[in-house]
Parts: structure tokens; C-alpha cells; sequence
């Protein structure tokens, strides 16, 4: 479990003078789960210092190393600002932080459809990169761990819905030849900030990992094209013709990206389950995994609707 650290504002601001920064105002920044990020004004800029509360020393070298490599290759993601020392990750009672530039722009609720064609472009990119030997390999799965917990939670209704949810889609982890790349894993609209040339910049690279690129597809389609607990078709070809030329998936294609929408929307669930009401109980947020379930159990009627010829 990790503790989290809490840094008051002063702390903040003294963290900021690690890295140069005369800070002329420091606020905390809403969203995030697993971190604690606040906006430093300095003088000509703005940043952000992210305390990884959920990271080790190691993880947060490594996700270092990869927005630096995001850097060079130019890929649309933050770009860090190192301390004095030269160093970019420091720490806080033990808890590594880094420091950003901050991006101006907007991060919606809501990602508008106007860019959902431009996110599918910048996916492919991502994809598209050499190899990162690096970072964990195939590693977001449903594990037998996970499974073998499903007996202890309350719910046992939804327990239930996610073993049998699992077992259906789970064929396709065991797929080979399918393409693997960079996977952000991670793609909401409030990970998403748009500036106004209509450029997006990726946010939260912490569970990044090399894996079938299909799987990230799947969380996109998860977190940008449903809204409440139904699929909407017309969001996954936006999506889709960014991605390919053509979003004329063949009959395989087709269900091996639905059954990785209802892999991922599955590991989701049981993830906004067990933070919720296990491991950081909250009341307000308890209730998050109940919209999974309908959602997927509709997806399958409303699948051939993403592929029907726009009228």
C-alpha cells in the first residue's frame, strides 16, 4: 500500500528550490489517484512537482527514462526540468518526486470528438517507436492473484460478473504475432490536455509498459468512447480513423479488439473496486466500478454499430 506523503504547500516550495525555482505561488492540481501534483508559478514559468507516492526509487528512474526518450523522439508528452544537481528525481520523506513544465491547455471532463481522430494519430505514433527494453513486458493482466481475491470481496455480484467477464475475453492474452509497442495503458480524457493549436499532450506515463498494442486501443476505447454505461460507436471511428487509413478491421479484427475492450474494462473494474473499498476506502469513490459492468455487457450488442457505414 503506499503512504502517502502529503506535502503541505510550504513543503512544496522549498522542494521547488531543489530544482531553481523562486516560487511566487504553489497550488495543489485536482485528479490523480496514485500521486500528489502541484502547479509552482515561478518567475517566466510554470511547473509541476508530482510526489510519486506510488512509486519505488527504481519505478521512477525508469519512468524518467522513458519521458526523456519521449523527448527525443518527440512524442507529445511532458517534459521534465531537472535540479540544480542535474539530478530529476529527488525525494520527500523518502518519496521520489519530479518536477515538469506545466502545459497550457485544456484537460476536458469530456474529450471533445473533434480530437478523437488526432489522439488515434498520436497512438499510432506511439506505437510505432522502437522497442523500449526497459519497461515492464506484458505485464497488465488479470492475475490469478486477482481472481483468487474476487472470493473476498462484498460485491459478490460483481465478483461473480468479472470471473466469468475474464475467462471469455482472456483468449487473447494468449495470442501470438500480435503487434507490441509502447502501451500507455492509461487514456482518459483527464489525461489529455489540448492546446489551443490542437495539439495533445500525453499525461501519467506511471503505468506505462511494452505490450500488445491492441491492449492500449482498448483502454482508449474504454476511457474516451463510453459515456456512462454505453458504448458510443461513433466516438470508436473517430478513434479508429485516426489510428489506420481504413477502420475496416476484418472479422478477427474486430473481436480481438472487442474482447480487449472487455479484458481492460474488467482489470479496470476490479482495480476501481479494490482502491475504493479495500485499500483506500473512500465513500465517494466506492461506487466507481458499477458503471463497468452494464457497460460491457452491453458493448457486444452495440459493437457492429462502430462499423456500419456512415450515412
Amino acid at each position: 500500500m503506499a503512504t502517502l506523503s502529503r506535502p503541505t504547500l510550504d513543503d512544496v516550495a522549498g522542494i521547488a528550490t531543489r530544482y531553481g525555482l523562486d516560487s511566487i505561488s504553489v497550488a495543489r492540481l485536482t485528479g490523480g489517484v496514485a500521486n500528489s501534483s502541484f502547479k509552482v508559478e515561478s518567475v517566466g514559468s510554470s511547473y509541476v512537482v508530482t510526489v510519486l507516492d506510488n512509486h519505488t526509487d527504481a519505478s521512477a528512474v525508469r519512468l524518467v527514462r522513458l519521458l526523456r526518450l519521449l523527448e527525443t523522439y518527440g512524442s507529445p508528452s511532458v517534459v521534465l526540468h531537472p535540479a540544480v544537481d542535474a539530478a530529476h528525481v529527488t525525494s520527500f520523506h523518502g518519496v521520489p518526486i519530479i518536477v515538469t513544465h506545466f502545459v497550457v491547455g485544456n484537460c476536458y471532463e469530456w474529450l471533445p470528438s473533434s480530437f478523437l481522430k488526432k489522439v488515434g494519430e498520436d497512438l499510432r505514433a506511439f506505437h510505432s517507436l522502437p522497442q523500449i527494453d526497459f519497461l515492464p513486458q506484458f505485464s497488465r493482466r488479470f492475475t490469478d492473484s486477482m481472481r483468487d481475491q474476487l472470493a473476498s470481496f462484498a460485491d459478490q455480484e460483481f465478483a461473480d460478473w468479472a470471473s466469468r467477464r475474464v475467462e471469455e475475453s482472456r483468449w487473447i492474452v494468449g495470442e501470438t504475432g500480435l503487434p507490441s509497442g509502447l502501451v500507455h495503458g492509461d487514456i482518459f480524457s483527464d489525461n489529455l490536455i489540448v492546446s489551443d493549436d490542437g495539439k495533445i499532450t500525453f499525461l501519467d506515463w506511471e503505468t506505462a509498459t511494452h505490450d500488445f498494442v491492441v491492449m492500449d486501443l482498448a483502454h482508449a476505447v474504454l476511457g474516451l468512447c463510453k459515456k456512462g454505461s454505453r458504448l458510443r460507436p461513433e466516438r470508436v471511428r473517430l478513434l479508429l480513423s485516426g489510428y489506420s487509413a481504413s477502420n475496416k478491421l476484418n472479422g478477427y479484427e474486430r473481436i480481438l479488439l472487442r474482447d480487449s475492450i472487455i479484458y481492460a474494462a474488467v482489470y479496470v473494474a476490479w482495480h476501481r473496486y479494490y482502491r475504493h473499498n479495500i485499500l483506500n476506502p473512500s465513500p465517494t469513490k466506492a461506487g466507481y466500478y458499477k458503471e463497468i459492468p452494464p457497460f460491457v455487457d452491453t458493448l457486444k450488442g452495440s459493437w457492429d454499430e462502430v462499423f456500419e457505414p456512415l450515412s
